[in-house]
């Protein structure tokens, strides 16, 4: 994502941005956050930020997935 991309947030103080995602990639999101005891915002964020690149994704289960943190 590039900076002053996306629709500004109603408070946008501190820089805070908008950005419209699919359906589909918001369930993926949504149950790689539930899995990994993250909130959404944070797994999104550190996504958008730093792309899958340090992240292993290890399926738990058929209907759990969790981001694993490569540091």
């Amino acid at each position: 994502m590039q900076p002053g991309k996306g629709r500004p947030a109603k408070k946008s103080s501190r820089g805070v941005r908008t950005v419209a995602i699919s359906d589909e990639l918001f369930e993926d999101l949504y149950e790689l956050a539930q899995g990994s005891g993250i909130p959404i915002s944070q797994a999104a964020d550190y996504i958008f930020k730093n792309g899958l690149k340090n992240v292993r994704i290890e399926t738990e289960t058929v209907t759990r997935k969790r981001l694993v943190f490569e540091d």
